[in-house]
Parts: structure tokens; C-alpha cells; sequence
């Protein structure tokens, strides 16, 4: 004998189920955008392995702003960088109205020792704050 609210709890089930879906579906929709480099269809663990590379190759960045009245010299960022065992690999700027962007890409000397990136940000943050050119 069929209870009388099995029906309807089934009916909520699907329902709840069907938004979970469309949910997680929006998730990694989102997630898929905010990956830089992705190819434009790839299946979802390709794209959690992508977010997975993306997230760890964030965590080894070293990201500075300097306004106008914080002047350095960028011999003075790569000797920081040379003293922390890194080499830099590829050098770029672009220049949009009046800032300069500088693009560093840099890898460590030894693959064995690596580079300690907070120690790394922490000295280029005391050259950029502390410098008087």
C-alpha cells in the first residue's frame, strides 16, 4: 500500500536533485572562465586538473605594485631574486597611459632546493617600500 507522501517526497527529491545539478553545473562554468589557459572543451576532470595546476602555479607567484612615489630600480628586483637562488628566464613590459607593467619569469637554479616565494616577496616588498632612489 503506497503511502500518501511518498509521491510528492519523490517529486521534491527529482526537484532538489535537478537544481543540485544545474548548480554545480553553473560552478564549474565559473570555474572553467576563471582558468586562464584552458582548451574550449574539455571533460570535468580535465578541468579540475587545470584548476588544480592554476591554483598551485598561484600559490609560486610573487605579485608587487609600486605606485609613483615608490621608486626602484629593476636591477635591484633581479639582484633580490639572483640572491634567492632564481634565475630570471624571460623578461617583458607593456606600457598602458603612464604605468609600466613588468612580467619577471623566473625559475629556480636548482629544481632540488626550489625558491622560497614568501621570502622571495617579503624582501622585494622591503625594497619597494624602503628604496629612495
Amino acid at each position: 500500500m503506497p503511502r500518501h507522501g511518498s509521491n510528492l517526497t519523490q517529486v521534491d527529491r527529482k526537484a532538489v536533485e535537478r537544481e543540485r545539478r544545474m548548480y554545480m553545473k553553473d560552478l564549474f562554468s565559473r570555474l572553467a572562465f576563471l582558468i586562464p589557459t584552458r582548451p574550449s572543451k574539455v571533460s570535468l576532470p580535465e578541468l579540475l586538473d587545470h584548476a588544480i595546476t592554476h591554483v598551485k602555479q598561484s600559490k609560486e607567484r610573487v605579485c608587487l605594485t609600486s605606485g609613483l612615489n615608490k621608486k626602484f630600480m629593476l636591477y635591484q628586483v633581479i639582484d633580490v631574486l639572483v640572491e634567492e637562488a632564481a634565475q630570471v628566464v624571460a623578461l617583458s613590459y607593456s606600457i598602458v597611459g603612464d604605468k609600466i607593467f613588468y612580467t619577471l619569469s623566473v625559475q629556480a637554479v636548482s629544481s632540488r632546493i626550489g625558491i622560497e616565494t614568501s621570502r622571495v616577496q617579503e624582501r622585494l616588498t622591503e625594497l619597494i617600500f624602503q628604496t629612495t632612489c
